[in-house]
C-alpha cells in the first residue's frame, strides 16, 4: 500500500556561464556547443554509476518553469528506478518496434517531413517539430535524424549541429513569446534492462523545450489533459517566420 525505498542517487548542477544573465540563446554556436558537451560528459558518466537506473537531464529557465536560483545552470539527477513516464515511453517504443519492425520516431520525423505542417527547421541532422499533441502552446521537439536511443553517444560533430538549431529555436521562442519561462528536458534512454535491445530499437532520444506561457488547473490535474490555446501548427508558422542566422 505504502511503497517506499530510501532516497539515493545524484544530483549535479551544471553552471553554464560566469555570465550572471547570459541567455542560451546568446551564445554562439561554439560555446553552446561547450555547454552540451559538459551535458554529455556528466550525463555519461552518472549513467555508469553503480545502482543508476535513470538519469534526467533538464533545464529550467524563469520562474514559472521551476528556477530558484537565476544564474544560468542546467540539472542531472541519477534515479534508482525508471519513472513510470519514461517507462511507459520506452514500452511503447518497444512494442512498435514489434509490429512494425520500425523505430516509432523515425516514423514519426518521417510524418511531420512529409506534412511539414509542424516542421520549424531541418539542418545539420536535426529536425525541429512543434508536438502534435502539446501539454503547452509551442512546445517544440528536436530530434536527431540519426537513428540513437541514447544522448550519451552523440559524436562532437551532432553537439556542433544541435547546438546552433538549439540556438535558432530558442531565439525564435524568445521574439514569439517574449523570453517565456520554459523547461528544457532531454528525453533519453533508461540504463539498460532485460528487454533493452528491442526497446532501443525502437526510440530515439530527443529534445523537449515546454515553453510555460499556460498553467495547469483543476481540468489539467483531475483528467492529465491539456488545453492548448495555440495549435502546433499556427505555432510552428510563427516560429519559422522568426527564425534567425
Amino acid at each position: 500500500m505504502f511503497a517506499s525505498q530510501p532516497a539515493v542517487g545524484y544530483h549535479e548542477v551544471v553552471i553554464e556561464t560566469p555570465s550572471h544573465s547570459r541567455h542560451l540563446a546568446d551564445m554562439d554556436a561554439d560555446e553552446l556547443a561547450a555547454v552540451l558537451s559538459v551535458y554529455r560528459a556528466r550525463y555519461n558518466t552518472l549513467m555508469a554509476q553503480p545502482g543508476v537506473r535513470y538519469v534526467s537531464l533538464f533545464r529550467n529557465h524563469g520562474r514559472e518553469a521551476g528556477t530558484s536560483q537565476p544564474h544560468p545552470h542546467a540539472q542531472l539527477i541519477a534515479l534508482p528506478m525508471v519513472p513510470a513516464d519514461v517507462e511507459r515511453r520506452w514500452d511503447v517504443a518497444a512494442r512498435h518496434h514489434e509490429t512494425s519492425g520500425r523505430c516509432l520516431y523515425c516514423d514519426l520525423l518521417a510524418a511531420e517531413r512529409a506534412s511539414g505542417s509542424r516542421c520549424v527547421l531541418e539542418t545539420g541532422g536535426f529536425a525541429a517539430v512543434t508536438a502534435y499533441a502539446p501539454r503547452f502552446p509551442f512546445e517544440t521537439w528536436i530530434l536527431p535524424e540519426r537513428h540513437e536511443a541514447d544522448f550519451g553517444r552523440i559524436s562532437d560533430q551532432e553537439l556542433s549541429a544541435l547546438a546552433r538549431v538549439l540556438r535558432r529555436v530558442l531565439r525564435a521562442l524568445r521574439d514569439v513569446l517574449g523570453d517565456p519561462p520554459h523547461n528544457l528536458v532531454f528525453q533519453s534512454k533508461p540504463c539498460q534492462g532485460p528487454d533493452g535491445a528491442e526497446a532501443a530499437a525502437g526510440f530515439h532520444w530527443h529534445l523537449q523545450i515546454a515553453p510555460r506561457t499556460t498553467r495547469q488547473a483543476g481540468f489539467e490535474i483531475g483528467t492529465e489533459m491539456a488545453i492548448v490555446p495555440v495549435l502546433p501548427e499556427q505555432a510552428a508558422a510563427e516560429l519559422r517566420a522568426a527564425l534567425k542566422d
